[in-house]
């Protein structure tokens, strides 16, 4: 619905206004970011926060892993 994806836009504004602040993201951020894009059926931006997650050194967890998965129901 627009509803989600009016959402999952403005969690990804959040989410770069955060990085310009230097604010450095944590597995909580990359799994709402991660649900956000699910909500929408957004399957290549779920996992591309995926990837990035751990590009910034922070391992998947099980909660991580169901999100990313849940994704692709």
């Amino acid at each position: 619905s627009s509803c989600w994806k009016g959402k999952a836009s403005m969690a990804e504004g959040i989410f770069k206004e955060m990085i310009s602040m230097g604010i450095t993201p944590n597995e909580k951020t990359f799994i709402h970011l991660m649900n956000a894009y699910a909500n929408i059926n957004d399957l290549d931006a779920t996992f591309h926060q995926f990837v990035e997650m751990m590009k910034y050194g922070i391992n998947p967890t099980q909660i991580s892993y169901k999100t990313a998965l849940n994704a692709s129901l």
